[in-house]
């Protein structure tokens, strides 16, 4: 007889055309596969290199579609200078300066005062911009955090963590951006072995269905609610108050 041995298990063939057909010949069909797979890869492969050796990429800053814009839509081959200006801002309304985590603030570029809530940042030729009351509706203990954490990290090459910053272009108004790092919280329960509640939010309501660990529906209900001119604070109490009832 033969024997094939596995990790945790080991198989017997009783005599050769039983050894040939129920396990050569699957072995042998299994290797030209992956035989064959690996030739396409490979060919895909040396396709890319060549195209790398001997083709330029084009990019385009401003993306392709608004480039080609000012040759398909009448409102810019009639009117060339507003295609120029929609150019300019799509080209130069967004800046992003990624974080450094050897930085004293996590960036070279962006420094922000978590005292004063100011942000200050250095332009290529060497003029230094404060901007102040730069403060965030949501997250703004999470970036005040994270920047003190940065700066009295000692060992910053091994333990610091990269604070990137984003500034937009909105023609009226500029949008700041903090981009963090949040470390997983290692809290929060991901089991679905007594069922799940999904909710789905919407201007007026709150749908919510509760189903089982099968995925069957065991009830649904919606929470209605009018946000149209509420504060914040009000609506929440709001909320509270129909949960109760």
């Amino acid at each position: 007889y033969f024997v094939v041995q596995y990790k945790k298990k080991t198989d017997i063939y009783y005599h050769a055309y039983q050894f040939e057909h129920a396990y050569l010949d699957i072995q042998v069909n299994r290797t030209k596969t992956k035989i064959g797979f690996l030739a396409f890869k490979l060919n895909k492969f040396e396709e890319q290199l060549k195209r790398l050796k001997t083709v330029i990429s084009n990019v385009v800053f401003g993306t392709k579609k608004l480039f080609k814009s000012q040759y398909t839509m009448n409102i810019y081959k009639n009117n060339h200078e507003k295609w120029i200006k929609k150019w300019k801002d799509s080209r130069y309304k967004t800046m992003v300066i990624s974080g450094r985590k050897d930085a004293a603030s996590g960036n070279f570029v962006f420094n922000y005062n978590i005292e004063n809530h100011s942000l200050t940042y250095k332009t290529p030729s060497g003029v230094l911009v404060e901007v102040k009351e730069i403060s965030f509706p949501y997250g703004q203990e999470k970036v005040e955090a994270a920047i003190s954490i940065q700066k009295n990290c000692k060992n910053k090459k091994q333990y610091g963590k990269p604070i990137a910053w984003s500034i937009e272009d909105q023609g009226e108004y500029y949008i700041f951006k903090c981009i963090i790092t949040e470390g997983k919280n290692e809290f929060v329960n991901y089991s679905k072995a007594d069922g799940i509640i999904g909710i789905d939010c919407n201007v007026d309501h709150f749908a919510i269905s509760n189903v089982n660990n099968k995925g069957q529906l065991i009830s649904s209900w919606s929470l209605k609610f009018e946000i149209w001119g509420k504060h914040p604070i009000k609506l929440r109490k709001l909320l509270k108050l129909k949960q109760l009832k």
